[in-house]
């Protein structure tokens, strides 16, 4: 019997003018696929953008910290965690967290001397829940004298209960950690997202603009030009795609279903409204989705493919719902030739058969259709 354990999220939205995420060179990101440039969204722009959104903060709490300057995330916990456990407690929680710590001779639980100039090698995401069940969890270890390797046995055995924490740090959960040393546990991410791409062939365009000097020359009472630039934008409709592997994400959640189910609906809502931020004083590119294909399969299934030929413009010059119908008719003759069984729902803000409804969307998503 299909289990259905990917839930796959297509969306297409589109920007008039736009420059939300810019390479080295401050130009709008781009590929090339189908032999044709496109305008590109890196997923972590996206990602980063989620879970600083407000929505993200209303419904899911507060992203992890995610920092290299350990020293700095200590001194931020010790306040938080101030009225549960000491400075020295917590301080050597983080060092054995993020490091492999000091054994002693006889292998007694020790950890190195963590300073406001301490830092990791890489950048790791931190859960201040999850900081304090080790707290918790290291204090009763040095209670009963366990050695450095029986403390590792014993928040090894405690695994479950520290993937509930990261229920307040859901992003960790989603888009996972690596970790190579210490006691904080690696996290295979829950979520794979796409780069978003425009449907159709991107033409660079620029913006020339001027910035005026309003004291250029002030004896004559006019006012000149006190820099010229130039901005490179993107317009057009772009494809979002996103696979979530709902029993990962169950797991990561401390085995925890219809969490993760709660965690999809959010993030179909994320997906569909979210934006990021670059350039957006400028260009205003404050979009909502379209279109949104829900779909709970066996397997990631994108449908990039559908868009492999670029989309050309409708009779009446748009590009929508011409990658609607592309992205429906490809879905369709996908399903038929590997016979994939699938549950589907969808939002098309064009349907004149009822009313769309992303609250109803997510809804179906949260019910683990």
């Amino acid at each position: 019997m299909s289990e259905h354990n990917f839930l796959n999220i297509h969306v297409l939205i589109s920007h008039a003018a736009s420059c939300v995420n810019r390479d080295n060179n401050n130009l709008q990101k781009h590929m090339v696929f189908g032999g044709v440039t496109r305008a590109r969204v890196s997923s972590q722009s996206l990602k980063y953008a989620i879970r600083g959104s407000s929505y993200y903060q209303k419904k899911l709490g507060e992203a992890s910290d995610r920092t290299r300057e350990i020293g700095a995330l200590a001194d931020e916990y010790v306040e938080q965690l101030k009225s549960k456990y000491s400075p020295e407690l917590i301080r050597k929680t983080i060092s054995l967290a993020s490091a492999d710590g000091e054994k002693d001779t006889q292998g007694n639980i020790s950890a190195k001397e963590i300073t406001s100039e301490s830092q990791s090698g890489s950048i790791i995401p931190w859960s201040l829940a999850e900081v304090a069940g080790l707290c918790e969890i290291v204090k009763v270890a040095e209670k009963e004298g366990l050695s450095h390797r029986q403390l590792t046995k014993r928040i090894a055995d405690n695994k479950n209960e520290l993937r509930k924490a990261l229920a307040s740090s859901v992003d960790i959960a989603l888009s996972g950690r690596m970790t190579t040393s210490g006691l904080l546990d690696s996290v295979e991410a829950g979520m794979a997202l796409a780069h978003s791409f425009t449907t159709h062939q991107h033409t660079s365009q620029l913006d020339w603009f001027t910035a005026v000097d309003d004291f250029s020359d002030a004896n004559s009472g006019k006012t000149t030009a006190g820099h010229i630039g130039t901005q490179d934008f993107a317009t057009g409709t772009f494809y979002r795609y996103c696979s979530v592997n709902v029993p990962l994400l169950a797991e990561n959640l401390g085995n925890d279903k219809a969490k993760a189910l709660e965690v999809c609906s959010y993030l179909v809502y994320l997906l569909s409204t979210v934006v990021p931020k670059g350039k957006q004083n400028s260009f205003a590119a404050f979009n909502y989705a379209d279109y949104i294909l829900a779909s709970f399969s066996d397997e990631p299934i994108s449908l990039s493919d559908a868009f492999e030929k670029p989309v050309q413009k409708d009779r009446e010059g748009g590009f929508t719902e011409t990658s609607i119908n592309g992205l429906e008719s490809y879905f369709e003759k996908l399903k038929t030739a590997y016979a994939i069984e699938s549950k589907d729902m969808v939002f098309n803000l064009f349907s004149e058969e009822k009313k769309p409804s992303i609250s109803k969307l997510q809804e179906w998503v949260k019910q683990g259709h």
